[in-house]
C-alpha cells in the first residue's frame, strides 16, 4: 500500500511542477511543451492540457499494449487520468506575476517539483508511465540503441515538433525555448540525485 502511495504522490508533485513551469511562462520540457503548443493551437475552452495529456498517454499505452502484448496497463491509464486532471486544476489555482526574476525562480522550483515527482514514480519499480512505454516501443525497434538514447532521440524528436506546430499555429515556438534545452540536459541528473535523496529516507522504504 505504502508504494502506492509514494507513487501517486509523484504523480501530485510532478502535476504541480509542471503547472507551475507553465505558469512561469519561460518554456516547458519537450512533452509538455507538446501539450501546450496543441493546446494552444486548438484554443478551444474545451481542450485543456490536462485533456491532451490523457488523449496523448492513452495512445502510448495503447501502443504499448498492442506491441509488448502485456497487461501491466492499469495502473499508467489510471496516473494518465489523475495526472491530466491535476494539471488542468493546478493550472487554474496557480498564479506567477509578471517579475522576471520571480518567474525564473519559480522555474527552477518547478523543474525540481517535476524530477522529484518523476524519482517518487520510479522509486518502486511499478509500471511504466505513459512516456517510458513510448521509449520502450522505440527501444523494441531500434534494439541496437540504448533505453538512454531512444529517451533522447524522443525528447529531441518531440521538441521539433512541438516547434513546428508553434511556427505553424502560434506564430512562434510557443512553450520550445531555451529553458526547454535546459531541461533536456539537466531533468535527468536531478532525477538521479533525487532518486538518491528518496533511497536514503527510511521512511520510504
Amino acid at each position: 500500500m505504502k508504494k502506492y502511495l509514494i507513487y501517486f504522490l509523484g504523480v501530485l508533485i510532478m502535476a504541480f511542477g509542471v503547472s507551475l513551469c507553465f505558469q512561469c511562462k519561460l518554456g516547458a520540457g519537450s512533452i509538455d511543451a507538446l501539450n501546450k503548443n496543441i493546446t494552444d493551437a486548438i484554443n478551444s475552452e474545451y481542450i485543456t492540457v490536462g485533456r491532451i495529456v490523457i488523449i496523448e498517454n492513452l495512445l502510448f499505452v495503447l501502443l504499448y499494449f498492442i506491441v509488448f502484448k502485456t497487461k501491466d496497463v492499469i495502473l499508467p491509464i489510471i496516473v494518465t487520468f489523475c495526472l491530466g486532471t491535476l494539471i488542468d486544476l493546478f493550472n487554474m489555482i496557480i498564479i506567477v506575476g509578471d517579475n522576471i526574476i520571480i518567474r525564473v525562480l519559480l522555474f527552477i522550483v518547478a523543474i525540481n517539483f517535476v524530477c522529484l515527482g518523476v524519482s517518487l514514480m520510479v522509486y518502486n519499480k511499478m509500471s511504466p508511465s505513459a512516456f517510458e512505454c513510448l521509449t520502450l516501443i522505440v527501444n523494441k525497434f531500434l534494439t541496437k540503441l540504448s533505453f538512454g538514447t531512444c529517451k533522447v532521440i524522443i525528447e529531441i524528436v518531440i521538441t521539433i515538433l512541438a516547434a513546428i506546430i508553434g511556427l505553424v499555429f502560434l506564430k512562434g515556438f510557443g512553450e520550445v525555448s531555451i529553458a526547454t534545452l535546459i531541461i533536456m540536459i539537466f531533468q535527468g541528473p536531478f532525477i538521479d540525485l533525487y532518486l538518491k535523496l528518496v533511497r536514503k529516507i527510511k521512511f520510504l522504504n
